[in-house]
């Protein structure tokens, strides 16, 4: 039952399984024995059919105003450079992280849009929206794609069988590995396009031009204040923070309400570098951040931000207990 229960929890969507047993049958004697663990590995990951391969392929190279939106797709580091390369391929190409838990897709990249919870403009005039491993990519009631807006979706759950009113109008769902189906996506469009290089150089300079300029507006809001006395806002604090800290710096973030201020000024762009919580609850952090430190080793600076009320959530009597006992700064 052990090894079943940890087959459920690596196997997609990975998450963590109860594993219940009676009393009564715990206590039984029993023989020793032993179980060959190659008998259980997780399920492998499943890939995208041919036509839909091409379905969402030539949709993307046809659409004026492609978009991706991603929560979770970053759980697998090797999916974050895959999607850059789609993001390379496809010159209109837009990324928006919704910030489900890794970094999906560096923010130094023209395509990206940073990271926004459900709410942006480009999600009304888009053409096309590719959907994967996300939850919510937008709030019907303050933000919603076009009637006309193709969409699709690829998910490790696409029903989302524990969200019962979960709903997006996506005309294909396809349960999958997302790394995967982002290489499929690569393989045929590197085969099938043969774009107007002038078009598509004059498309990727757009796109170049509005994040240079978003950039911008972001570096302006981390200038430090003129008078120190008046204190720093988080926008602020969080570039003074970056600046301070090594480039390849781990963040175990949860600051909530001002978590998009944040990864403003982070602008994560190396995989496994931003860590979200992944689901519900507030005091994560904490606990989080030294399980971080302990599977990156000491070559990683690994930096906590969290709120005053989270903060206190995760019990930090028994965080800064387990750092000094186990030397792990």
């Amino acid at each position: 039952m052990v090894e079943r229960a940890l087959q459920y929890a690596r196997s997609a969507p990975a998450g963590p399984v109860y594993l219940v047993g009676a009393r009564e049958v715990m206590e039984e004697d029993i023989e020793p024995y032993t179980l060959n663990q190659a008998h259980w590995q997780p399920l492998g990951p499943a890939a995208l059919p041919e036509e839909a391969v091409h379905s969402i392929g030539d949709a993307l190279l046809k659409a004026q105003e492609p978009l991706l939106i991603t929560g979770y797709s970053g759980r697998n580091h090797s999916a974050v450079c895959h999607l850059e390369y789609l993001a390379n391929v496809v010159t209109t190409l837009r990324v928006l992280d919704t910030g489900g838990s890794d970094m999906c897709f560096p923010a130094n990249h023209p395509a990206s849009l940073g990271l926004r919870y459900g709410v942006h403009d480009r999600i009304k005039t888009a053409d096309v929206i590719l959907v994967i491993d996300c939850d919510v990519p937008w709030i019907p009631t303050q933000c919603k794609p076009s009637p006309s807006c193709r969409i699709f979706h690829i998910d490790s759950d696409p029903l989302k069988q524990q969200i019962p009113v979960f709903y997006i109008p996506a005309e294909g769902r396809w349960k999958v590995d997302s790394c995967v189906a982002i290489r499929q996506l690569n393989m045929y469009l590197s085969e099938a396009l043969s774009p107007d290089k002038d078009l598509a150089y004059q498309r990727g300079s757009n796109r170049e031009h509005e994040h240079e300029e978003r950039i911008t507006s972001i570096r302006a809001l981390g200038h430090p204040p003129q008078d120190t006395n008046s204190g720093y806002n988080v926008s602020q604090l969080t570039a003074l923070l970056r600046s301070l800290v090594p480039s390849d710096t781990i963040f175990a973030v949860e600051a909530v309400t001002l978590t998009q201020q944040i990864h403003d000024q982070l602008l994560p762009s190396l995989p496994g570098t931003y860590i979200n919580c992944g689901g519900g609850g507030l005091g994560w952090s904490g606990g989080a951040a030294l399980g971080i430190k302990l599977a990156a080793g000491e070559s990683k600076f690994v930096c906590q931000i969290v709120g005053d009320g989270t903060f206190l959530f995760s019990v930090p009597g028994s965080v800064y207990w387990i750092a000094q006992k186990y030397s792990l700064p």
